[in-house]
């Protein structure tokens, strides 16, 4: 099922492309579900997996909102953290920020498997790599790159 997020986005007409406008997300938390909280259906694994596929990278609008994601399956008690891969900044981990930056911020909902960075008023040096990072021993990560695009408007015949 879709978060509320994705279904934001897709009406918007975004599907990997997950940038621009703002939306307001309630009930974040970092709560994770027990064995025994578990519909029997939903396979338990002793180690976290990332779903590359919903874990992409980003073209975002220079000063709109962007959402970087990263899905991980089967998290358990393990924490998701946020780096900025190029001074190595600790921007998130679970949904608490720690950055001084307040254009940073940790969402994710309860039972989801959606990990989100949001950066908002993107500026152009926030483009490059961002590191999902997972505690495990040893540390699982995954790597985005945000693009930040400068549209342009050209009046033709002017």
């Amino acid at each position: 099922m879709l978060t509320q997020l994705y279904q934001h986005l897709l009406g918007l007409g975004c599907y990997m492309c997950l940038c621009g406008g703002s939306i307001q997300l309630d009930h974040i938390y970092d709560n994770y579900p027990t064995k025994s909280s578990l519909p029997d259906s939903i396979p338990q694994s002793t180690h976290p997996q990332f779903v590359y596929k919903d874990s992409a990278n980003v073209t975002a609008i220079l000063h709109k909102t962007a959402y970087l994601n990263c899905r991980v399956k089967g998290i358990g008690n393990k924490t998701v953290s946020w780096i900025r891969h190029e001074d190595t900044h600790l921007l998130t981990a679970g949904r608490y920020t720690y950055t001084s930056d307040q254009r940073f911020r940790a969402i994710h909902k309860v039972l989801s498997e959606d990990y989100i960075l949001q950066i908002s008023s993107v500026k152009a040096t926030d483009g490059g790599l961002y590191e999902c990072q997972i505690s495990t021993t040893p540390i699982m990560s995954h790597y985005v790159y945000l693009q930040v695009a400068d549209p342009q408007t050209t009046i033709l015949g002017g």
